[in-house]
């Protein structure tokens, strides 16, 4: 099996080392092409059989709607055009911000209604349906909140932990936006070790990446503060704007046996806040 990942980023430098994968530069991706043309250009390039196995982690969090529209959904429309009928396989990585913010609180399963919220998740969005669009026999995945000890720079999460560092530091209450916000966290080698599966598996369609457990944003300040032994306390500047995203995790559980839930616990230990933060 040949491997390649698109995007070298916070995902795909891992997931390079661990698929043992040839990085392929998105930049090599004629953007400024039409799709059709841009993708004959890529086929040439990668010259596509069925030990093919293409991984897109190609994507932007933040920027420009024009930005987010050519890197989340016009840069995998390409490669879903370039490898269709080639035997060869794509694992599109793309984001539970697909989903939106439901009004249920109830687990998102891969046939809830995708309602996005940013101009992320739009983007996203559209990334998806032009792959499936394109190659019906393709994977998307749908990681949820993924953490690790190195967080991207700018991440809700890296925020977070400023915010109780700041506290710590001048003992002054740690004041997040919504303390009662819960959110659905997966470990970063969780989503390197699916994506892997996916690779092998070559399953079609859409499976969330997620522990179907959900975790306030209070409780993972207070648990850190309690590790270093702080009595600080923990305020809401806007708790109106609180709300819960928890995914169904069974059908990609059911399909490869992978399973995690970090709990509390867990999210603070993988993100190293208990010996980090405040030291």
């Amino acid at each position: 099996m040949r491997v390649l990942v698109v995007g070298r980023g916070w995902l795909g430098r891992p997931a390079i080392e661990h698929l043992g994968a040839v990085a392929f530069p998105h930049a090599g991706i004629s953007t400024d092409l039409p799709a059709d043309s841009a993708a004959v250009r890529l086929r040439d390039s990668i010259r596509p059989d069925e030990g093919t196995v293409v991984v897109n982690l190609c994507g932007l969090r933040y920027g420009a709607r024009e930005d987010l529209q050519t890197s989340n959904a016009h840069i995998p429309l390409i490669m879903a055009a370039a490898l269709a009928g080639s035997g060869a396989h794509l694992v599109h990585v793309g984001s539970a911000a697909e989903y939106g913010v439901p009004a249920d609180p109830r687990p998102i399963s891969e046939e809830s209604v995708c309602s996005p919220t940013s101009d992320y998740g739009v983007t996203k969005l559209s990334g998806t349906q032009a792959v499936l669009g394109a190659m019906p026999t393709a994977t998307v995945l749908r990681p949820f909140n993924v953490v690790d000890a190195d967080l991207p720079h700018g991440s809700p999460m890296s925020d977070i932990g400023d915010r109780i560092n700041r506290a710590i530091t001048s003992q002054t209450p740690v004041e997040v936006l919504a303390a009662s916000t819960i959110r659905d966290y997966v470990s970063r080698q969780f989503v390197i070790e699916s994506i892997s599966a996916a690779a092998c598996l070559r399953p079609a369609g859409v499976f969330n990446v997620c522990s179907g457990v959900g975790v306030s944003t209070g409780d993972i300040a207070r648990m850190v503060l309690d590790d270093r032994q702080m009595a600080n306390a923990i305020t809401s500047s806007d708790d109106s704007q609180s709300s819960t995203i928890i995914g169904d995790p069974t059908r990609w559980r059911a399909l490869t046996g992978l399973a995690e839930a970090l709990g509390c616990r867990g999210i603070v230990d993988t993100l190293g806040w208990s010996e980090s933060i405040g030291s």
